[in-house]
């Protein structure tokens, strides 16, 4: 084999390994009311229907600490239309609220967040997530 060859195949193995490194997400973030920020990361760029789609949610407050303790309720939506309930849990779990996302239909998604917190006010979050494309 050529010299060319011979390093392509080399080099092949450790682009496969860093390759998931390089994978797209869709991130989207919006400020707290009282400070801080929540921000949702989707493991998928673009978006597509019936597809099962990891997510992690992370919360901030206005000092830039991690709120660990919140029960967060996630509302995926069409704004164009009445859809059933898509309710997705995320759960607490190694730094983050991780929970899979489903769309249902092409078109035009949000997602409204829900944050509550022992002794304090629940908050909402609207998220527009753009386009999901059919799959």
């Amino acid at each position: 084999m050529t010299n060319k060859w011979t390093s392509l195949l080399l080099l092949l193995p450790l682009l496969l390994i860093v390759s998931p490194a390089w994978s797209a997400e869709s991130r989207f973030e919006q400020p707290l009311p009282a400070g801080g920020s929540a921000v949702i990361t989707l493991a998928a760029s673009p978006l597509q229907t019936m597809t099962e789609v990891p997510f992690k949610i992370i919360l901030t407050d206005s000092s830039g600490t991690a709120i660990t303790d919140a029960t967060i309720s996630l509302d995926l939506y069409m704004p164009a239309m009445p859809m059933p309930p898509n309710e997705p849990k995320a759960l607490w779990n190694n730094g983050a609220y991780h929970g899979l996302a489903i769309f249902t239909m092409a078109g035009e998604w949000g997602a409204l967040m829900k944050i509550g917190r022992s002794g304090q006010k629940s908050v909402e979050v609207d998220f527009n997530l753009g386009v999901v494309r059919m799959k």
